[in-house]
């Protein structure tokens, strides 16, 4: 016995349809568009609002970032914690930044690494790392956009 092909035609169509819909919304998806922000941050002083994240391979027990007289971040890390983030005010010249990166780590860490990431809003992010193998690091992190 033989189908009717008028049939089959029609239920091929009506599936292709049902698959067709969802991957068109996938595939042609246009990016959502953030609206501007018209007001910086209260605490953020003059500059573009900056994150600066570090990250660690081994929790360090200190760490700083300086961007030249600039302390962006000291701490003594108390509390265990692979990650740091600090929101700051940065006015990036064309050159880029220079972060000057110091930590230390408890006897007995092995080589580690880590991670810098400059997310400023008006410009793409910037990440970059660097490796150690002793118990002190003193890194400079240069940033170009």
């Amino acid at each position: 016995m033989r189908g009717f092909p008028p049939l089959h035609l029609l239920l091929f169509a009506i599936a292709f349809g049902l698959v067709a819909v969802p991957l068109s919304h996938l595939t042609f998806a246009r990016p959502v568009v953030a609206r501007a922000q018209t007001a910086k941050p209260a605490a953020i002083p003059d500059g573009i609002h900056t994150y600066v994240r570090l990250r660690f391979a081994h929790v360090p027990e200190k760490v700083s970032v300086r961007l030249g007289d600039q302390m962006l971040l000291d701490e003594k890390t108390t509390a265990p914690s692979a990650t740091m983030t600090t929101e700051v005010g940065l006015v990036i010249p064309k050159e880029g930044l220079e972060l000057l990166v110091q930590a230390t780590w408890p006897t007995g860490t092995p080589s580690t690494a880590i991670t810098v990431e400059l997310e400023p809003d008006e410009k793409e992010t910037r990440t970059q790392t660097h490796w150690s193998s002793d118990l002190a690091f003193s890194q400079i992190y240069s940033f170009v956009w």
